[in-house]
């Protein structure tokens, strides 16, 4: 049988586990499988027994157009994470402006979102199966002077680009 502890006290136990349910106080559960449930547990007692995640860990996946701390590099600087949004691309070269300054880029991942709604990860090859298909493709093709640069094909214009940006910052 397994103990619960909340607010100071120890919950369940008993002996031998004689396959009887418990209750562990405020809505915990403990079956005759050692198996917990909150059933009926209010928001504020959950809080009380599961902790949060640290702030850093539960922005983790969060995506936004602002900068903010993901993590740290393995010298110790926060990485930060920035994604950089282009709409309705044109065929050809698009720049967008990443508004970065004194950053090490040390990752970056991105999709094409296709006028229907599907979205593809970047790079997009293309639909030749033996060599790279450039009408049919989009690729960031170059990362200077502030700005990201993709190669968008004829027949892929008019989709958004979506591109996540993790760096570090000379100045930290």
């Amino acid at each position: 049988m397994g103990i619960i502890y909340k607010n100071g006290t120890y919950y369940g136990g008993g002996s031998g586990g004689g396959g009887a349910t418990y209750t562990a106080g405020d809505g915990i559960n403990i079956d005759e499988n050692n198996e917990i449930s909150t059933n009926n547990m209010s928001a504020e007692d959950m809080s009380e027994v599961a902790s949060p995640m640290p702030s850093v860990m539960s922005r983790r996946f969060k995506y936004s157009t602002e900068e903010q701390i993901v993590g740290e590099w393995i010298d110790g600087k926060p990485i930060y994470q920035k994604t950089i949004t282009a709409t309705s691309c044109s065929a050809g070269y698009n720049y967008i402006t990443h508004g970065l300054t004194n950053a090490k880029i040390v990752n970056g991942w991105g999709v094409y979102m296709e006028l229907n709604g599907e979205g593809n990860p970047l790079p997009m090859l293309g639909s030749s199966p033996s060599s790279i298909d450039v009408p049919y493709s989009v690729l960031l093709s170059h990362i200077s002077g502030g700005r990201l640069e993709f190669l968008v094909g004829a027949n892929r214009s008019g989709g958004d680009i979506y591109y996540t940006l993790q760096y570090t910052k000379t100045t930290d």
